[in-house]
């Protein structure tokens, strides 16, 4: 999860989610070898825009995306 801002955009906080496969990362340490026959590069970038207003409740707005993303994808905490 990537939480981006911008000082030219003050109504909205973006937040960006992806599942990155172990072989996609694992090509980043290992540049120069050849991936495996059955490597397939499929990555899906979602979007989501959350207003910063009001701002009394951004905390508990944000959180609850958090956890929706928690949720949804099945992420461990371990």
């Amino acid at each position: 999860m990537l939480l981006v801002t911008s000082l030219d955009d003050t109504t909205w906080l973006h937040i960006y989610t992806s599942n990155i496969s172990a072989e996609l990362l694992d090509k980043f340490d290992h540049p120069s070898r050849r991936p495996p026959a059955q490597f397939r590069l499929e990555m899906v970038i979602s979007h989501r825009r959350l207003a910063f207003e009001p701002y009394e409740t951004l905390s508990q707005r944000l959180t609850a995306v958090v956890q929706q993303t928690i949720d949804k994808d099945g992420y461990d905490n371990g």
